[in-house]
């Protein structure tokens, strides 16, 4: 009887602990794609020049796949900063690289930008990029900061 009482003791401590582990998978950490998803505030960008203008931009990743950028001009120093067009398009996460689509007013034309992730948490991301203008290659990294 000893045997069978201690049998069951064990049997018991093994579902109780088996228990326990299913309970700690179920709380998952959230993928880079939940993460970069909501609504972004410009905080930083590195450039040259550098137009405090950009910091008012925002940038929207929508979980459908799209995207809404709204950037602002100006002069230097932030004075009579403008919003520049919204721009609008498609969005791709594969791994540390951000593509980035520009649908041009739904013509033809569209204009593709990979951004090389540097951080992403639940309220911070951080992007660089390269581009050519006459002949030169820049190098931006923006940093934004989650508001929603």
């Amino acid at each position: 009887m000893k045997k069978l009482s201690l049998f069951t003791l064990l049997i018991t401590l093994i579902f109780i602990s088996c228990s326990k582990d299913d309970d700690a998978s179920k709380q998952e950490t959230p993928t880079n794609k939940d993460l970069i998803v909501g609504k972004w505030d410009v905080v930083a960008i590195t450039d040259i020049p550098n137009d405090d203008c950009e910091l008012l931009s925002t940038l929207e990743i929508k979980a459908d796949g799209t995207y809404e950028e709204q950037t602002y001009g100006g002069f230097a120093g932030g004075v009579n900063c403008t919003p520049d067009d919204l721009d609008k398009g498609t969005w791709k996460l594969s791994e540390n690289t951000l593509t980035l689509t520009l649908d041009e007013l739904g013509n033809a034309i569209s204009l593709t930008t990979d951004n090389t992730i540097l951080e992403l948490t639940e309220t911070t991301l951080k992007y660089e990029f390269e581009y050519t203008e006459e002949g030169q290659t820049f190098k931006e990294a923006w940093t934004f900061t989650k508001i929603k």
